[in-house]
């Protein structure tokens, strides 16, 4: 999958030492937390290059040989970040940020997206939207006033995407109309969970209704509502139903194609459907994120 190199620098003044040992506010030795990120996939509906999103940055400290992200955070703030996958670019931790003094204590530092609500206990929730939030996490990183070389922050996409095209095929009587697609026993994301470093979903499966899809005559291949992330689908296919003008095509099976045996995580799964007067055929391939993918199935 394509890779996005985002470096993330804390710029800061420096303070120092009194005689007696105890830091003061002069310009001498506070060491700045200096954090890089790597965005490996992207974020919400999806962001390209050039576009913009928040990540949450929160800190905890401790001197312990673990930490426990339901306690207090040291610190927590959003960045900004700009997709480019040609250029680095330099985002400031504002306020600015820096390690404790003595360097048993470690500060580690977690990021996700969206921010979401905070929910004091390690965890955060986020609304789907429908299907069309994209939530990314970031692994722990940690350092101290020792250990304080650059922190890469190196976000994942753990979720599936899914986007339809539309096409006429042979023999399709003009004005038929593209009209609704469900994907059927869709699994949404609910938040982050800090202390596993993962999302957490629904408790449940539901039907998931492509969001905006406006009904359109079908023609040459054209989208066909929002791409909508979900979690993925531990098998080789999953149904979706299709209404088309007025009738509705259902549980028909779309089935990923080889090498790939599950709809995996981090990949976009373009799926055509290819209406004809008495039929749909249905082809999914990867695109945009993972370029390895694909699939297909014909509902007659």
């Amino acid at each position: 999958m394509n890779r996005i190199i985002l470096p993330i620098m804390a710029l800061a003044a420096l303070t120092g030492c009194s005689k007696n040992g105890a830091h003061t506010a002069n310009t001498d030795d506070r060491v700045p937390v200096r954090l890089g990120a790597g965005v490996e996939v992207q974020a919400k509906a999806p962001v390209n290059t050039d576009m913009s999103f928040e990540a949450a940055v929160a800190a905890w400290e401790t001197s312990a040989p673990t930490v426990d992200y339901g306690a207090a955070t040291a610190w927590r703030q959003t960045v900004t970040i700009t997709a480019d996958p040609t250029a680095a670019q330099t985002v400031v931790l504002e306020p600015a940020r820096y390690y404790r003094p003595d360097p048993a204590v470690r500060t580690y530092i977690h990021a996700w997206y969206p921010a979401g609500t905070w929910n004091g206990d390690g965890t955060v929730s986020i609304d789907a939207q429908g299907g069309e939030t994209d939530p990314m996490i970031a692994p722990q990183v940690s350092g101290s006033s020792k250990d304080n070389g650059e922190k890469n922050l190196a976000f994942s996409h753990p979720t599936t995407q899914i986007k339809f095209m539309v096409a006429a095929g042979e023999g399709l009587a003009a004005g038929t109309r593209i009209e609704g697609i469900t994907i059927k026993d869709a699994v949404l994301p609910t938040g982050f969970d800090l202390n596993a470093g993962s999302v957490t979903y629904a408790a449940s499966a539901a039907d998931l209704p492509v969001p905006g899809l406006v009904a359109a005559e079908i023609g040459t291949a054209a989208p066909a509502g929002h791409p909508v992330m979900i979690r993925p689908i531990d098998r080789s296919f999953f149904f979706v139903d299709v209404a088309v003008s007025g009738y509705v095509f259902r549980d028909v099976r779309v089935d990923v194609a080889a090498p790939d045996t599950r709809f995996e995580a981090g990949k976009a799964y373009t799926i055509t459907l290819t209406v004809r007067q008495r039929e749909i055929s249905l082809k999914a391939t990867t695109a945009e994120w993972d370029y390895k993918g694909g699939g297909g199935a014909v509902l007659e």
